[in-house]
């Protein structure tokens, strides 16, 4: 998994990738569809309620090698979703949101 969230962060650089891990553990990359994909990333509506039920958690990269925002844990808390962020080159970050009781994940 971890393998697959490198790949397609490396192949979409300089645009922050963007994806989730599935309950089957699988990674399922996603178009960045920001106006700002070099900053920033945003998934399609439909691509997030077409997996709505299979969603574990979202995956993201910071490509300039920024530590986890703010901003991230503000979105982190608002999809009721653990968040793995891969920061470039090689740290891999996972957040919870606030009084979260769902699965620990285990990259």
């Amino acid at each position: 998994m971890i393998d697959s969230i490198k790949s397609h962060a490396l192949l979409e650089f300089p645009k922050e990738s963007c994806g989730f891990i599935l309950k089957n553990r699988g990674y399922l990359p996603l178009v960045n569809i920001s106006t700002d994909p070099e900053n920033y990333f945003k998934i399609k509506t439909s691509d997030y309620l077409s997996n709505l039920n299979n969603v574990l958690a979202v995956v993201h990269s910071h490509t300039k090698g920024t530590p986890v925002s703010s901003f991230d844990i503000s979105s982190c808390n608002n999809t009721f979703l653990p968040w793995i962020i891969f920061i470039m080159p090689s740290n891999i970050e996972v957040i919870y949101p606030e009084k979260y009781k769902g699965e620990i994940i285990v990259l």
